[in-house]
């Protein structure tokens, strides 16, 4: 008798083990796929906040100090300017659009800027990979780059050494 029924396809078990075997392969990959995805948004936190240092050096050299319209600010622009508003690296038409810019790519950020210095501090959204916590980044008019685990500091920022940005130098305080 002839065989009616020729195998011409998968049977319904080596489709769901086909489709179990991929499933567990993208259960292993996609964790490391989002810690070098979130890695290299970090990376590009810090390579802007580094190329802020030469526009913030230009804005400097237009600051007479002792102007009154020169001020202390302790909070980061939340605009970016088109047009410096009055004299300081607050109002910066590239620094502010760069603050602007890496705001929403970190967990937390925070400025001092004043007459001749200004600091930068944010708390990165890729964990270190030693402890689970999260990685601050600082950098400054002095060209201090620090980079430490939040836990290193009391907060991000304050008045002394044990916060990353020292409100009192308006610098980045070295990690303890």
């Amino acid at each position: 008798m002839k065989n009616l029924y020729k195998n011409k396809g998968f049977t319904l078990i080596e489709v769901l083990i086909a489709i179990t075997i991929i499933i567990v392969i993208f259960a292993i990959v996609m964790p490391s796929v989002n810690s070098a995805r979130k890695k290299g948004i970090d990376a590009g936190v810090i390579s802007s906040l580094d190329n802020i240092r030469v526009p913030a050096y230009l804005a400097f050299k237009k600051i007479v100090i002792g102007d009154p319209r020169t001020q202390h600010y302790t909070t980061c622009p939340t605009t970016a300017f088109t047009a410096p508003q009055t004299l300081g690296l607050y109002y910066d038409p590239t620094v502010s659009s760069a603050i602007v810019q890496i705001t929403p790519k970190v967990d937390q950020i925070d400025c001092d800027f004043t007459v001749s210095t200004y600091a930068i501090a944010v708390v990165l959204k890729g964990q270190s990979s030693t402890s689970g916590q999260k990685d601050v980044y600082c950098t400054d008019s002095e060209d201090n780059k620090v980079q430490s685990l939040l836990s290193h500091w009391s907060a991000l920022s304050g008045d002394g050494a044990v916060y990353a940005v020292n409100r009192l130098t308006g610098l980045c305080s070295p990690a303890s």
